[in-house]
C-alpha cells in the first residue's frame, strides 16, 4: 500500500509522534471502508482470502455451509455468493457457488502493518521502534503484545459505532496507536534494523513471520468451532489476532498453529525446533557445496529466518529480551559479513598468486620442452650426416671390390694397399658410430621436470596462504633449478659443437681417401683390357638375355579363362569339377576349333536340338564299321540324307534291325540329323573320334544348356574379343549408373519439394481455431473430471454460440439427449433453409438454433459450451462424431445427407431382395442373398470400390447382428430409444465417413505431385489428379468438378480452396449411387 493512505487522518505514518494523532472519526473509518470496498486487491496483499467472521456468523443473507457437502468452487478462499447476487447465464432458479477470476487474498495477519507487504522471504527482519517506549506496564500497553484469549476484550468509548469488517480487514490502526500516546512518553527509538540487513519499523504489533507458507500447521473443523459459538461479535479480534479464519476452497474452519500469532508457549518453540532441524537436514542433503560462500549465505539465512522467529516468541514475554537478542544478532550478523568480507579477499590473493606461479611454471616446462626439441632436431641432423657417411662408404667399398675382383692381373701390392685402405674406413666407421651413439637425448631432465610437476600439483591440495606460500617456495626452488638445467644444456651443446668438427675433420679425411681410390680405380681400369677376350661370349650371353627378356616384356601375357557366372545353384553342382572338366575340354587342340554348340552337345550327351543320347549310349559308333567298309552303299552322307528325307527302308538291308527301330523313334522324336549321325558313326563335329571321357560327362550335373552355352562362349573368346565386351558392359553399366542418378535427383528434388509442402501443411494445421483448442483441451484431459469450462471469449473466430468471458458451469447430457439434440438441429437446419431459400454453416445454424430456445447470450454459451462437450464425450457413437466433424470443417455437411442417403439406399436394397424373394414385403430376406447384394451395390474390389476387408468387417458385425439364416432388416434398420442404431449400420456409417476422408486425402496427394508439391494449381494439374484416383469418372461429372474449381476467368487456384470447393461438391465417394435425387429424399425423410 502506498505511503499516501498512511497520512490520511486516523493514521499515524512512520516517523509522526504517535501522540499527535487525533481520534477517528465515524465519518472518515466509513470513508476508508467505501475505498476499501471498490479498491480490487492486488495478489501482493496476502496470500489467502478468508471469509468474514462477521459475515459468516452474522447472516446478511449468507448461510453457514451445511456439514458434508463439498463447494463446486476450484479456487481456494472464494466467497459464497448471496442470494441477491445476479446468477450465472441468465437462470434465476439456480444458486451457483461464484468463484472471482483472480487470486484475490487479503493479508493472512489482520491488523498488520500494510507497508510489510505479503513477501517476508526476500525482505529482511526489522523490529518495531514502538517498543522503545516508556516501560511502564510494557506488558499491558507495548505494541508487541497481544490480548490473551482469556482476557476481556477493550471496550472502550474508541470502538463504539464503528463498522466490525473495519476491526479486522482494515489496515487502519490507528484506533491502537492511540493506547501507546497513554504510556510514558518518550523518544522513539529504532530497536533493530534487521537480522538480514534491510529495516522494517513495527510500532504496534509483532514482526511478520518469516517461515514459509507451506510449512505452516494449521487446526481444522468442518463445522463452527466451539470456540466462536462461545463467543459474541465483541470477541472477532481475538478470534482474528489467534489466527482464525474460514477455508471457502474445502469448507473447513482453519486456525494457524504455526506460526502462531501468539508465539509464547512451549510447544511453539519445539515446532520451531523441528522446524529449524528439518530445514538445516534439507540444506544439507540438497547443497552441491561447490562454493562454500554462496552455501555459507544461504545457511545464514535459515538461521536467520529460525533466530526471527524466537525473537517474536520472546518479545511476547519479555520485550527487552527481545531487543536484545536482536541488537546481538544484528552485530553478529555485521561481524560475520566483514568475516566473509576479508575471507573472500585473502582466498581471492591466495588464487592470483597461485595463478601466477602456474604460469611461471608452464613457462619453465614450455622452455624445457623447446630446449628438448631442439636437442631432438639436432641428434637428428647429425643422424643424417652420419647416414650419409655410411652410404657413400658403402658405395666405395663396394666399387674397390668390383674392381678387384675384375683385375685379375693386378699386382699384389695393389690388392695390399686396398685391404688397408677397407681396415682405416671401418676403424673411421667405427668411431661415426660411437660419435652418433654419445648424441643420443637425455629425458633425465625432462622426467625431473615431471616430478617437480607433480609436487607442484600435490600442492595444490593445501588450504589457504599455506597452499599458495607451499607453491610458490617450489615454482622458486624449480625455478633455479631449470636455470641449472639450461647451463648444463649449453655445455653439452658446445661439447656438442665440438663432436661436428671433429667428424667434418673425419669426412673430409674420407674424402681424401676416395680420391686416392679413384685413382687407383683408373688405373685398374687399364687391366680391364686384359681380361675383354675372356669376357666376350659372356657379355655376348647377357645381352641375348636382355633381348629376350624385352621381348617377353612386350608381349601381353593370356589372362586366366573366365567363364563368366554360373547361373545356377552352386550348392547343387560341383562348381569346380564342372570348371575342370571345361577347362580340360579347351585345352585339348582337337577341341579348339569345334563350335560352342557342338562342344556343348557333347559334354552333355545331346543332340543339337537339346535331345539326350545318355539311353542310347550302347549305339555309339555303331554304324562305323559299316560306313568304313562299304564305299558306295552306306556312307555318311547317304545316312544324314536318308535320315532328313524320312526314308530310312533303304537302310534296312544295310543296317541292323535295332538300329532301323533307334532312326524311326529319332524320326519320331525329331532328333537333330547331323549330330544324331555323327552318334551312330563314333565321330564329333571334327570328325575326330568320340572321346567317351567327355561325352556325357556334364549331364549328371544338372547344368542347363544354355548356360553351359553360355560358359563355353566366355571361356572359348578371345581375349581382344573379351576386353571389347568388356568395355561395352563398362559404357553401358555407366550409362546405367548416370541413369539411376538422374532418376535419383529427381527423387531427391520431389522428395524434397514435399517435405517443404509437408511442413508448409503443418505449419498452416498449426494455426488452430478456437474451436480446436477447446477439443484438444479436451482430448488431453480427463472428462469426468471436468465441472467448468473457461469461455473462449468473444473474438471474431470464436463460433456465435461459444462467444462468453469466464466460468461456464458443466451440465451434465446424456447420450440420448446428446442425438436428440443433433436431430433437432438437423430438422431445423433444413426447414429453416427450405422455408426462408438461405444457406447456413451448421456451425453458424447452431447459434440461431440455440438462441430461439434459450434467448440471452450468457444461456447460449453454457448450453453451446455443454453440447460441444457432450458431442466431444460421445463421440465413439456415429451421429456424434460427424456433428462434431462437420462443426470444426473437417468434413463437409452433405456427409450427413450422404449417409442418410446410404442407409435409405440399404433399406430399398433389402425391401426389393424381400420382394424378389418371396413374392411380398415379409421382413426377412436370407442372408447369403443379402451378401450377394450387398458385395454388388458397395462394388467389392473395384475401383472406388469398398475394400475387401472393410467389407468383411461389415459382414461380420451382421452376423454378430442377425446371427440366424434369415435376416430381420426393420430390426436392423431401426433405432432404440437412445437414438442408437445396431452395430451393422454403425459399422457402415463410419465406413463411409473412413473412404470419404482417405478419398480426399490420396486427391491432396496427387495434385501436390501434379504442382510439384506447390501450393498453386491450374486446371489441368487437377484434372490429371481426378482421372488417376478416378479413371471410371464420366467427363461430364469431370467438367462439372472443374467448373466449380475454376470458374469462369480463373486459371490458377491454391490446393486448399481446389479441395475444399471438391468437398463442398461431391455427392458421392463410393461406387454406390445416389446424386442429387438420393439427397433431396434425405432432405424430405428429415423433414418428414
Amino acid at each position: 500500500m502506498s505511503a499516501d493512505y498512511l497520512k490520511r487522518p486516523g493514521t499515524v505514518a512512520h516517523g509522526e509522534r504517535p501522540g499527535t494523532t487525533s481520534k477517528p472519526t465515524r465519518a472518515s473509518l466509513d470513508a476508508l471502508m467505501e475505498d476499501r470496498a471498490g479498491a480490487s486487491p492486488s495478489p501482493g496483499e496476502g496470500r489467502r482470502k478468508s471469509l468474514s467472521i462477521e459475515e459468516m456468523l452474522a447472516g446478511g443473507g449468507t448461510d453457514f455451509p451445511e456439514v458434508g457437502k463439498t463447494s463446486s468452487t476450484g479456487e481456494r478462499g472464494s466467497p459464497l455468493k448471496t442470494k441477491k447476487s445476479q446468477d450465472f447465464g441468465g437462470f434465476p432458479s439456480s444458486r451457483k457457488l461464484h468463484t472471482s477470476s483472480g487470486a484475490f487474498a487479503t493479508q493472512r495477519s489482520q491488523g498488520m502493518s500494510p507497508e510489510l507487504g505479503s513477501s517476508m522471504h526476500s525482505e529482511r527482519l526489522g523490529l518495531s521502534t514502538a517498543f522503545s517506549q516508556s516501560t511502564t506496564n510494557r506488558r499491558a500497553k507495548t505494541a508487541g503484545s497481544v490480548t490473551s484469549p482469556k482476557s476481556k476484550p477493550n471496550r472502550t468509548s474508541r470502538t463504539r459505532g464503528m463498522n466490525m469488517n473495519m476491526l479486522f480487514d482494515s489496515p487502519d490502526v490507528s484506533y491502537r496507536k492511540e493506547r501507546a500516546t497513554m504510556s510514558t512518553a518518550g523518544a522513539s527509538k529504532r530497536v533493530g534494523t534487521a537480522l538480514e540487513g534491510k529495516g522494517m519499523s513495527l510500532d504496534f504489533l509483532l514482526p511478520k513471520t518469516m517461515i514459509p507458507e507451506k510449512h505452516e500447521v494449521a487446526e481444522r473443523w468442518p463445522i463452527v468451532p466451539n470456540l466462536l459459538r462461545a463467543r459474541n461479535l465483541s470477541s472477532f479480534k481475538s478470534l482474528k489476532d489467534e489466527g482464525v479464519y474460514y477455508d471457502a476452497e474445502n469448507k473447513q474452519w482453519c486456525k494457524t498453529v504455526f506460526p502462531s500469532w501468539q508465539p509464547g508457549s512451549r510447544a511453539d518453540a519445539m515446532m520451531l525446533r523441528k522446524w529449524a532441524n528439518e530445514a538445516i537436514e534439507s540444506f544439507n542433503m540438497s547443497t552441491p557445496k561447490s562454493n562454500v560462500l554462496e552455501d555459507m549465505k544461504r545457511a545464514q539465512k535459515i538461521l536467520s529466518t529460525a533466530f526471527h522467529e524466537l525473537t517474536r516468541q520472546v518479545l511476547i514475554s519479555c520485550r527487552e529480551r527481545g531487543e536484545l537478542m536482536a541488537e546481538l544478532w544484528n552485530s553478529q550478523t555485521v561481524l560475520f559479513a566483514r568475516a566473509m568480507e576479508i575471507s573472500e579477499l585473502e582466498l581471492n590473493r591466495t588464487h592470483l598468486k597461485l595463478e601466477e606461479a602456474e604460469n611461471k611454471v608452464e613457462e619453465a616446462k614450455q622452455a624445457a620442452l623447446d630446449e628438448k626439441i631442439n636437442q631432438v632436431l639436432k641428434s637428428r641432423q647429425i643422424a643424417d650426416e652420419n647416414e650419409s657417411m655410411k652410404k657413400e662408404l658403402k658405395e666405395l667399398r663396394r666399387k674397390v671390390d668390383r674392381r678387384v675382383v675384375e683385375s685379375s692381373n693386378s699386382p699384389d701390392a695393389s690388392i695390399t694397399s686396398v685391404a688397408r685402405r677397407r681396415s682405416r674406413f671401418a676403424s673411421q666407421k667405427m668411431e661415426v658410430q660411437r660419435v652418433a651413439a654419445s648424441r643420443e637425448p637425455q629425458k633425465e631432465d625432462a622426467d625431473h621436470a615431471e616430478d617437480e610437476a607433480s609436487k607442484i600439483a600435490r600442492a595444490k591440495r593445501a588450504k589457504g596462504g599455506r597452499r599458495a606460500s607451499t607453491r610458490t617456495s617450489i615454482v622458486l626452488h624449480k625455478l633455479d633449478e631449470k636455470a641449472d638445467l639450461i647451463a648444463n644444456f649449453q655445455k653439452r651443446e658446445d661439447s656438442l659443437a665440438e663432436e661436428n668438427t671433429m667428424l667434418r675433420e673425419m669426412l673430409a679425411s674420407v674424402k681424401s681417401e676416395f680420391v686416392d681410390l679413384q685413382r687407383e680405380l683408373i688405373r685398374l681400369e687399364q687391366v680391364e683390357f686384359n681380361v675383354l677376350e675372356l669376357t666376350g661370349r659372356a657379355e655376348y650371353a647377357e645381352s641375348r638375355f636382355e633381348d629376350i627378356s624385352d621381348q617377353m616384356r612386350s608381349m601381353t601375357p593370356r589372362p586366366e579363362r573366365n567363364f563368366g557366372a554360373v547361373g545356377v545353384d552352386s550348392d547343387e553342382i560341383d562348381t569346380q569339377d564342372l570348371m575342370d572338366i571345361l577347362n580340360d575340354a579347351l585345352d585339348e587342340p582337337k577341341y579348339r576349333d569345334m563350335p560352342a554348340e557342338s562342344l556343348t552337345s557333347m559334354l552333355l550327351g545331346q543332340t543339337d536340338n537339346g535331345v539326350p543320347l545318355q539311353p542310347y549310349m550302347s549305339f555309339r559308333g555303331c554304324l562305323e564299321p559299316i560306313v568304313s567298309s562299304s564305299a558306295n552303299k552306306m556312307s555318311r552322307k547317304k545316312l544324314e540324307d536318308a535320315l532328313k528325307c524320312g526314308d530310312i527302308q533303304n537302310l534296312e538291308d544295310v543296317c541292323p534291325h535295332e538300329v532301323i527301330l533307334l532312326m524311326q523313334r529319332a524320326l519320331r522324336d525329331k532328333f537333330e540329323v547331323v549330330s544324331f549321325c555323327n552318334f551312330l558313326c563314333g565321330i564329333d563335329a571334327c570328325s575326330n573320334p568320340i572321346d567317351p571321357d567327355y561325352f556325357g560327362s556334364i549331364s549328371h550335373m544338372g547344368v542347363p544348356r544354355h548356360e553351359l552355352l553360355s560358359m563355353i562362349k566366355n571361356g572359348s573368346m578371345p581375349t581382344a574379343e573379351r576386353v571389347n565386351v568388356l568395355n561395352e558392359d563398362k559404357r553401358k553399366m555407366r550409362r546405367e549408373i548416370q541413369d539411376a542418378k538422374d532418376t535419383l535427383n529427381r527423387f531427391m528434388q520431389t522428395e524434397q519439394r514435399k517435405e517443404m509442402a509437408r511442413k508448409k501443411r503443418e505449419q498452416q494445421q498449426r494455426k488452430m481455431k478456437p474451436i480446436d483448442l477447446f477439443l484438444a483441451d479436451l482430448e488431453s484431459s480427463d472428462l469426468s473430471k471436468y465441472k467448468s469450462f473457461i469461455g473462449l471469449g468473444n473474438g471474431s473466430d470464436v463460433p456465435s454460440f461459444l462467444r462468453f468471458h469466464g466460468k461456464v458451469p458443466v451440465k451434465k447430457m446424456s447420450k440420448r439427449e446428446t442425438e436428440k439434440m443433433t436431430k433437432e438441429i438437423w430438422k431445423a437446419k433444413l426447414e429453416w433453409e427450405a422455408k426462408t431459400g438461405d444457406q447456413f454453416y451448421l456451425i453458424d445454424f447452431v447459434y440461431i438454433y440455440l438462441k430461439d430456445a434459450v434467448g440471452i447470450q450468457s444461456s447460449i454459451a453454457m448450453e453451446g459450451y455443454n453440447f460441444v462437450f457432450s458431442l466431444k464425450k460421445h463421440s465413439y457413437d456415429v451421429d456424434c462424431e460427424l456433428f462434431l466433424k462437420i462443426l470444426t470443417g473437417e468434413v463437409m455437411e452433405e456427409v450427413y445427407l450422404e449417409q442418410l442417403e446410404l442407409q435409405t439406399g440399404i433399406e430399398k436394397l433389402m425391401v426389393t431382395l424381400d420382394r424378389v424373394s418371396n413374392k411380398k414385403e415379409t421382413g426377412f430376406v436370407d442372408k447369403t442373398e443379402l451378401k450377394s447384394a450387398l458385395l454388388s451395390y458397395f462394388c467389392v474390389g473395384q475401383p472406388n470400390g469398398k475394400q475387401t476387408t472393410r467389407f468383411e468387417e461389415l459382414l461380420e458385425k451382421l452376423n454378430t447382428e442377425q446371427p440366424l439364416a434369415k435376416v430381420d432388416y426393420k430390426k436392423l434398420l431401426k433405432e432404440d430409444e437412445d437414438f442408437n442404431q445396431g452395430p451393422f449400420m454403425e459399422c457402415a456409417r463410419e465406413q463411409m465417413l473412413v473412404e470419404r476422408i482417405e478419398y480426399f486425402k490420396e486427391l491432396e496427394n496427387l495434385i501436390y505431385e501434379e504442382t510439384g508439391f506447390d501450393e498453386k494449381c491450374d486446371e489441368e494439374q487437377v484434372r490429371s489428379a481426378l482421372q488417376n484416383l478416378n479413371p471410371d469418372l464420366s467427363k461430364l461429372e469431370l467438367r462439372k468438378k472443374l467448373q466449380s474449381c475454376f470458374p469462369k476467368g480463373v486459371e490458377v487456384t491454391t490446393v486448399a480452396l481446389a479441395l475444399a470447393t471438391l468437398k463442398r461438391g461431391a455427392t458421392k465417394i463410393s461406387a454406390t449411387r445416389g446424386g442429387k435425387k438420393g439427397k433431396r429424399n434425405a432432405r424430405a425423410s428429415i423433414i418428414g
